[in-house]
């Protein structure tokens, strides 16, 4: 369930080297706790610094966000019918 909706200026968009796991840290002081994205970060400093907080990542196929965000709410439905309603997003 989608409890917050906000669109936030990255503060690090003109930066250089190391400017993606300074967004990493940015997004967790800004409560991230789940992330829809396109390609997998998890072999990446911000991947890893996402993962190693607790944030769930999910990669979808779609590029378009609304389109991913449908797209990744219906993956969690399917596994909360084939859990039987009970889901665990860190098995």
């Amino acid at each position: 369930m989608v409890t917050e909706d906000s669109i936030l200026n990255n503060p690090y968009a003109h930066e250089g080297q190391g400017k993606g796991i300074q967004v990493a840290n940015w997004l967790l002081e800004h409560g991230l706790d789940r992330m829809v994205v396109a390609r997998n970060p998890r072999d990446k400093g911000p991947g890893l610094a996402l993962s190693n907080a607790g944030t769930e990542i999910r990669v979808v196929a779609e590029q378009d966000s609304e389109k991913a965000l449908v797209s990744a709410t219906m993956d969690l439905k399917k596994l909360k019918d084939f859990r039987g309603g009970e889901i665990s997003l860190r098995d």
